[in-house]
């Protein structure tokens, strides 16, 4: 009889131990991500589309220092220098979407934009810019 009972209570801990990992693991707490200028919440068990803080194109372009790119995924300016933690518009300016990279990756639809805080802890810092498969299409220069 003793021989069942920690049997019972075995299978019991161990229907327990997998209930709580299947709990635990099924949502997993991440940050909150922004995808085309919506905050993302990653909490919940789908991603639902918070309040977000909305600015104008043309409430970007008077309000932040910008790096525009054109069809052929070209820079404009090509060369700038920034303070670091300075925040910019990165500004497509083309039909097709585009992927650039400076210190991080940012999606920007077509005709959209994304604003973007360029850091680094090592100062001064060169960035290097890519855009789609363009490399070193331009160059960020972060000082003090």
């Amino acid at each position: 009889m003793e021989k069942n009972k920690n049997l019972w209570i075995g299978v019991g801990a161990l229907i327990l131990v997998i209930l709580l990992f299947y709990f635990f693991n099924k949502n997993p707490v991440l940050a909150p991500e922004v995808v085309d200028n919506q905050v993302l919440d990653t909490t919940q068990k789908t991603n639902t589309v918070l309040p977000k803080p909305t600015i104008s194109y043309d409430q970007a372009l008077a309000k932040y220092a910008r790096i525009q790119f054109d069809k052929n995924c070209q820079a404009i300016p090509n060369k700038v220098t920034f303070r670091n933690n300075t925040t910019i518009m990165l500004d497509n300016r083309t039909a097709v979407p585009l992927t650039i990279k400076i210190g991080g990756t940012y999606y920007l639809k077509a005709y959209g934009f994304k604003i973007v805080t360029l850091s680094s802890n090592k100062l001064p810092e060169y960035l290097l810019v890519d855009c789609n498969n363009s490399q070193n299409v331009a160059t960020v220069l972060l000082q003090k």
